[in-house]
């Protein structure tokens, strides 16, 4: 298990190197909630299209070992999922940091 401390601490650096106008903002969270129901009913949709793109790409398609598609699509509804659902604050980002660890 990871100490989400660390992990806040690791996305806090990461998005302190970021460009200040491409970082998220409070009104970014808010355009989220107010379409939030259009964007969840359109989340199965969004899995689908992003992985056929990336499987009818071969120097992508061979990353992916076989019958990790199904896995893969699986771990971006969740992703989305709690993008949509859960606040957009420095514990969301230390969980998008243990994502990469």
């Amino acid at each position: 298990m990871y100490d989400m401390t660390v992990m806040n601490q690791i996305a806090k650096a990461a998005i302190n190197q970021m460009p200040p106008n491409t970082r998220f903002t409070d009104e970014d969270g808010k355009i989220i909630q107010q379409h939030k129901d259009l964007l969840m009913s359109i989340g199965g949709e969004l899995v689908t299209a992003f992985y056929d793109t990336l499987f009818a790409h071969e120097p992508t398609r061979v990353v992916f070992r076989k019958g990790e598609r199904a896995e893969r699509e699986v771990t971006l509804a969740a992703f989305w999922a709690k993008t949509l659902n859960e606040p957009i604050n420095d514990d969301y980002f230390g969980w998008m940091a243990m994502l990469e660890v």
